[in-house]
């Protein structure tokens, strides 16, 4: 009967099993270390949900993924004569996907569109 109830409750409340959804707070501390691992242009600062849209959740082969989405603001770096120096900033748009399925991060410079997954729809 037990079998019966957790089985019931892994199908209704999908949590339960995989863990909860990140928040925002949780992503933002990962992303500097995230960022820099894949970029060699520190970012001066993370601007969280620019969209006011919440979490977008997509399914990929592997389950579902969690996809945060931020706006990095990095310097414009350029070169005089030997020495690096850097003249205004821009800002990028970049998710951060997060995958319960071994909780790993990556990051996908890529328009909403083209991000991977299907049935992609958005939680708060």
């Amino acid at each position: 009967m037990s079998r019966i109830w957790i089985g019931c409750a892994i199908f209704f409340f999908p949590a339960l099993a995989f863990g909860r959804i990140l928040t925002y707070s949780e992503v933002e501390k990962k992303l500097p270390e995230l960022w820099k691992a894949h970029y060699p242009v520190a970012a001066e600062r993370f601007i969280a949900d620019p969209l006011k849209r919440g979490v977008l959740v997509a399914e990929i082969a592997t389950g579902t993924v969690y996809y945060y989405n931020f706006k990095a603001v990095v310097p414009l770096p350029y070169r005089d004569g030997e020495e690096v120096k850097y003249k205004g900033s821009r800002t990028i748009e970049l998710w951060v996907q997060f995958s319960p399925n071994g909780q790993k991060y990556d990051l996908n410079l890529e328009r909403i569109d083209r991000l991977p997954g299907a049935g992609k729809r958005w939680v708060k």
